[in-house]
């Protein structure tokens, strides 16, 4: 989640890259309740699988990744 916190400050186009960050950190942040309250289960493990790879695979985390 850490990584999404700061992709927000150096995003090229802060505006409309912000709402998909939150939208994502949102979406982190039930999974971790998910997994403190069900333990690490194979339906939050593929959860977990499938945001990481869409946010790995968004071409703007990438790129704000890569300047910080």
């Amino acid at each position: 989640m850490s990584a999404i916190q700061r992709s927000k400050l150096t995003a090229p186009d802060p505006w409309g890259y912000t709402p998909k960050a939150r939208g994502w950190g949102q979406r982190a942040q039930e999974l971790v309740d998910r997994i403190a309250r069900d333990g690490d289960t194979a339906a939050t493990r593929q959860a977990l699988d499938t945001l990481s790879a869409e946010i790995e695979g968004a071409r703007d985390f990438r790129e704000t990744r890569r300047l910080f």
